[in-house]
This record gives structure tokens, C-alpha cells and sequence, in this order.
């Protein structure tokens, strides 16, 4: 008979000498991480453990609010939770994120290569080197987020929520209950665009349920979430294999399109004020986002090309911004939505 009891004892053996060896080799890493505050790799287990079995929402929600209420409380500048042998840290004080990211921007690089496919390259929130960093955030914080720019943000929001009223009134005529999430989208992703771009693509009048680019986003995003819930997915060979690598791809060059599009119509715009001469005129004075100054930079021969952004760049920034623009006005839409029904 073949001896199956003593093979397992060599394979367990085996295993047990290697996560010796392996935990050996980075014993300064763990001791350093051990030091960090943050839950055990044991109570972690077990919340995974109470979240696989219960399968309740609202019950697995309470216990994850309940667990990061405790960790903030103990330590409120940061979190650590560990995903397999890779610790990853939470920053939760602003202070301390602007000292990490002028200083070091080594950032993960499981997590944010992930998004690197959907965001079409490295954008602001992943670019490790620290003077392309400070060069894109002055571009994009001068030219956004300036006074001026937010006086007309607030115009933008004003109008696009009068239309997401009208539209949602005419669906509760009938007293029936509605699922407002496609309609929220498209007002949040209309207002996002037109304060971000200064250009009016008439989102919610033109779509009804969906837009090309937040499908192909939210499928790029819970692509981030699938291959973060299965590890195998992580490996490129087994990946590239699935119907996932496909459809992502598929998502990815949807994403570009939009950002494509607005580029095209920006650059039309700024080719024809420079032709005119209109430098002088009211128009130049609404250079209130960053994709019409950094067009203008690529059109000008006479600023050196190291302090430009590339096409490239260009299209990653708009879409990270568009992104992560959506996410915070959406959820705002929503949380103001729920407060007039309640009311």
C-alpha cells in the first residue's frame, strides 16, 4: 500500500519549515507591523469567519462599523489590517497624509496597480514620483478648486439638480415607490463633468438609465473588488485566462473613449480661441479646470515639455477625477435624497 499517512507528514512538515523560513526571512517586517495599531491577524480571521456565515447585510455592516469604530478609537491617525502576508495601512488624519505624500509615495503596489486598467496609467492618486506629483496636484488644484471656480460649481449643481427634481417628480405622480440609484448617477456624473470640464454633455437629458462610462467604470471597480476577494485572480497567467481580462479591457477602452471625447472638444475650443487671438477676451477668464490650462501648456512650445502632462497623463487624470468626483457627490446626492423622503 502506498504510504499516504507518512506522505502527509512530509508535505505538513514541509509547509510548516517554509512558512518558518519565509517568516524568518521578513521577521523585521512583521515586528515593525506588530508595532503599528490595528486588529490581530487572529480577530480578523474570526470577523471573516462571522461574515461568511451570517449572510445578512445589514448584520455583517453593523459588525465591520462596530470593529472600525473600536480601531479608530484606540488609534485615531491610522488603521492596519492585513490582506494574506501584505499589510496594508489605513491613514485616517489629513495632517498625516499630506506628510506621508510629500515625502514618501511608495504606495502599495497590489492595491493600486489594480486600478491602474481602468484608469488607463497611474494618475494623481498613484504616481510615486514625487516632483510629477507636485507638478500635476498644482495643475489640477489651481485651476479646480480656486474661488472662482467654486462660485460656478455651485450654479452647476443648482441647475443639474432642478432637473434630477423634475424627473423624480414625474415618477412619484403615481405615489409608487421609485428606485432613484440610475437617476443619481447620471445627475452626479452630469454635474461632476460640467464643474471638472466646463462642458455640458447633457447627461440626464440625453441618457435614461445608463452612461457608457459609469457601467464601464462600476464594472472596472468591482473588477478591483473580485480579484481583491479571490487571490488566484491576482496571478497574471490565470487572469488573462478568464472572461474577466476581456470584459475589463472592453471597460477600460469604454473609460478612455469618454475621457477622449472631452479632450477633443476642449482642444477644438482652445485651438480656436488661440487662433483668434482671444487670449485677452472674457473666455480666458473662465480657465477654471485644469484640462483647458494643461491643453493650452501642450499647445504653447515655449514651456519646457518636462513640466507638461502627456496625452497620457491627461486622459488618466480626468477619468481618476471623474471617478473619484463621482463617488463623493453621488453618495452626497443620495444621503440629501433620503433626508427630503424622511422629511
Amino acid at each position: 500500500m502506498f504510504p499516504f499517512g507518512l506522505l502527509s507528514i512530509y508535505l505538513v512538515s514541509t509547509l510548516v519549515c517554509l512558512v518558518i523560513l519565509y517568516v524568518w526571512k521578513y521577521r523585521r517586517y512583521y515586528y515593525l507591523a506588530f508595532q503599528i495599531p490595528g486588529p490581530s491577524i487572529l480577530r480578523m480571521l474570526h470577523i471573516l469567519f462571522v461574515c461568511i456565515i451570517i449572510e445578512k447585510l445589514e448584520v455583517v455592516h453593523k459588525i465591520l462599523a462596530k470593529l472600525i469604530h473600536e480601531e479608530r478609537s484606540s488609534s485615531p491617525c491610522m488603521i492596519k489590517f492585513w490582506y494574506g502576508t501584505k499589510l496594508m495601512i489605513f491613514l485616517l488624519e489629513p495632517n498625516l497624509i499630506r506628510k506621508v505624500y510629500q515625502t514618501h509615495l511608495r504606495k502599495d503596489p497590489l492595491s493600486y496597480s489594480l486600478t491602474n486598467p481602468i484608469l488607463n496609467g497611474p494618475s494623481i492618486f498613484q504616481n510615486n514620483d514625487i516632483p510629477t506629483w507636485k507638478a500635476h496636484r498644482k495643475i489640477i488644484s489651481h485651476a479646480s478648486f480656486s474661488m472662482t471656480a467654486l462660485k460656478v460649481h455651485v450654479k452647476i449643481f443648482h441647475e443639474e439638480a432642478q432637473i434630477l427634481a423634475t424627473k423624480l417628480g414625474l415618477k412619484a405622480v403615481n405615489r409608487q415607490p421609485l428606485e432613484p440609484e440610475k437617476m443619481m448617477g447620471l445627475s452626479s456624473l452630469s454635474m461632476v463633468v460640467r464643474a471638472v470640464t466646463g462642458l455640458d454633455f447633457k447627461i440626464q437629458q440625453n441618457f435614461h438609465d445608463q452612461h457608457p462610462f459609469l457601467s464601464a467604470g462600476t464594472y472596472g471597480l468591482e473588477m478591483v473588488g473580485t480579484r481583491i476577494a479571490n487571490p488566484w485572480l491576482l496571478i497574471p497567467a490565470i487572469f488573462n485566462l478568464s472572461g474577466y481580462k476581456k470584459r475589463e479591457e472592453a471597460a477600460c477602452k469604454q473609460v478612455r473613449v469618454f475621457a477622449e471625447e472631452i479632450i477633443g472638444k476642449i482642444k477644438a475650443k482652445v485651438s480656436e480661441q488661440m487662433k483668434n487671438f482671444l487670449e485677452d477676451s472674457k473666455t480666458n477668464n473662465f480657465l477654471c479646470n485644469y484640462i483647458e490650462v494643461t491643453i493650452r501648456d501642450q499647445l504653447n512650445p515655449t514651456i519646457p515639455r518636462r513640466h507638461v502632462m502627456t496625452h497620457d497623463e491627461l486622459v488618466s487624470e480626468i477619468i481618476a477625477i471623474l471617478a473619484a468626483g463621482m463617488d463623493t457627490t453621488k453618495s452626497t446626492n443620495t444621503i440629501i435624497l433620503i433626508m427630503l423622503a424622511l422629511h
